[in-house]
């Protein structure tokens, strides 16, 4: 029985649904895995870089549970069409804020150390950024303008990342990430080049989550061999 909430678009819809719910169940289930399994060479090196860098995946994690529940609702017969316009923007905005402060944090990861003379503290400075770019953005009423905006930052952040391994004496050593942020930018636009499909879509949205995914796996092994501490608390890599 097709539930409810997807009587229209029939079985494509339903396909679409579970695609969408498993792909988000993968990408969440990524995200914290870096997160935490970071953590411990965070706390033995103090590396500020790799520090901000984890939490550009807790908020990509976030913002795809968010995307994992709007999902499920509609699985479940509770389409958008028919949540009220103030919740619609309300569930907009938190998703634009989680996307902005993950991006923003892998720019800050590859800067940290040229902006040191600032004195604000950096989750102050970040989240005044993120919530400036989410006023601009409703302010010209075009999520496009996020888009964009994060496209910018996003190659800001693989530029400075790329030249920060190029400066550095100790090539391609666990804090060299410029190769990693790239693979992400391009996970990035895969994400979204399947969200933007029409419902009927489901091979090629087939297609692109199955190669983000794999992307996706990809960047985590990267990730945590890159950033393993051995059994006697020594980083490897």
């Amino acid at each position: 029985m097709i539930p409810r909430g997807l009587h229209l678009g029939g079985q494509a819809a339903l396909t679409g649904v579970g695609l969408d719910l498993a792909y988000s169940l993968i990408v969440i289930a990524l995200c914290f895995f870096i997160f935490f399994k970071t953590k411990e060479f965070v706390e033995l090196t103090d590396h500020k870089g790799i520090k901000w860098f984890r939490y550009a995946f807790l908020y990509f994690g976030l913002g795809y549970m968010l995307r994992f529940v709007l999902a499920l609702s509609h699985l479940y017969g509770y389409p958008m069409r028919l949540i009220n316009h103030d919740l619609r923007l309300f569930v907009l905005i938190i998703f634009s804020y989680m996307s902005s402060m993950a991006v923003l944090s892998l720019l800050y990861s590859s800067v940290h150390k040229k902006v040191d003379y600032i004195k604000l503290n950096p989750v102050i400075l970040l989240n005044a950024i993120a919530l400036l770019l989410i006023v601009v953005v409703f302010f010209f009423g075009s999520i496009g303008t996020l888009f964009f905006t994060q496209v910018a930052l996003f190659v800001l952040a693989i530029i400075m990342s790329v030249l920060n391994g190029l400066k550095s004496k100790r090539k391609n050593k666990f804090f060299n990430f410029g190769f990693t942020y790239l693979l992400l930018f391009l996970f990035w636009i895969l994400n979204l080049g399947a969200l933007s499909l029409p419902k009927f879509a489901i091979g090629l949205k087939l297609t692109l989550y199955v190669l983000s995914s794999a992307l996706f796996v990809f960047i985590t092994y990267k990730v945590v061999v890159r950033t393993h501490v051995g059994k006697n608390g020594k980083k490897k890599g």
